[in-house]
């Protein structure tokens, strides 16, 4: 049997002895016995929809008065005279043949477009481009802990002593290469009476900084090692505001005012103290001076509330966490 195009009562498809009421979309619950009802419920060619349906209703409110039965509406609800129900379809149905006002039946899209598919691909077939962070919004970070007046967190003492050790091990590299005659010329002379006390079958403690050695020669290789460290730190933090070690980390240097790479001042005057202790480090008594100046800066930022050593408040610059944008 195939599926009608209009309201109407029809034979059921899973019962020949009964009506089944189609809404014009789908077959519904409501049932209806044969008898009584006109032999050929479909609308003919020449009829119309509204003049099948009234045949059925008369015909089916007579057999339900034969039995003794409340007569039934055209959804198959009986009804009674005066209730006000009667005619009426059941809540959430239509008339017979009406759809609500503004809405398409269930199942169909307005003339002309398509169901949409949220999971189909858009036109093309190839996704659209990925989802990109909007100019100027930053995602909020849950940190504790000092920052920036513009909210950017500061590095943890942990991450500054890890840079500091992976620079200090890429600067000792590249000082040996370009200083490392500057040491042997500065122990040769240790070396050579160590040489000779072993021939005698003596054993010489190796002392750098006993009186065999060329206090000269290590002179040089600590000024070497000051200006190597002094051009690393400058040609890094001119172009991107960190060293490797502090890239490593996902640390970086700035102004405390605003962001971005340090001139080239700021990186110099940050490196002072460093230097100094590179450069007199073998000093009789200045050299323990600025030793001792170079291990209070480094521990100040244990204390300081911006975690701040004292090459950063003499140049005015905080370490903080992630990169800095470009100049």
């Amino acid at each position: 049997m195939s599926t009608p195009t209009s309201p109407g009562w029809y034979d059921d498809p899973q019962d020949p002895s009964l009506l089944r009421y189609f809404d014009g979309i789908v077959w519904t619950r409501h049932t209806t016995p044969r008898a009584g009802i006109a032999a050929d419920p479909q609308p003919s060619h020449g009829g119309t929809p509204s003049s099948t349906a009234t045949e059925g209703e008369s015909g089916r409110d007579a057999a339900a008065g034969e039995q003794g039965q409340p007569p039934l509406n055209p959804y198959g609800v009986p009804t009674y005279r005066g209730h006000p129900s009667q005619g009426q379809p059941p809540q959430g149905y239509p008339p017979p043949g009406q759809q609500p006002s503004g809405q398409q039946p269930p199942g169909q899209q307005p003339s002309g477009q398509q169901p949409h598919d949220p999971w189909a691909p858009p036109p093309g077939g190839r996704p659209g481009p990925p989802y990109q962070q909007p100019p100027g919004f930053q995602y909020p970070m849950a940190h504790r802990g000092p920052a920036t007046p513009d909210g950017v967190p500061m590095a943890s003492y942990g991450q500054r002593v890890g840079a500091w050790f992976l620079d200090g091990l890429i600067k000792l590299v590249i000082s040996l290469v370009l200083g490392g005659w500057a040491i042997y010329l500065a122990v040769k002379p240790q070396m050579d009476a160590a040489f000779r006390a072993a021939e005698r079958g003596e054993t010489v403690p190796l002392d750098l900084t006993g009186r065999d050695t060329n206090l000269h020669w290590m002179a040089v290789y600590l000024v070497i090692w000051g200006v190597v460290g002094l051009a690393y730190s400058m040609f890094f933090l001119t172009r991107r505001g960190a060293t490797p070690g502090k890239s490593a980390l996902g640390i970086s240097i700035r102004r405390l005012e605003h962001a971005g790479p340090l001139d080239a001042r700021t990186a110099a005057v940050r490196y002072l103290i460093p230097f100094a202790n590179a450069v007199l480090g073998v000093a009789p008594v200045l050299g323990t001076i600025v030793s001792l100046l170079w291990a209070v800066d480094h521990l100040l930022p244990l204390m300081q509330p911006r975690r701040q050593a004292i090459h950063d408040l003499m140049a005015g610059t905080v370490v903080v966490i992630g990169p800095q944008p470009p100049r």
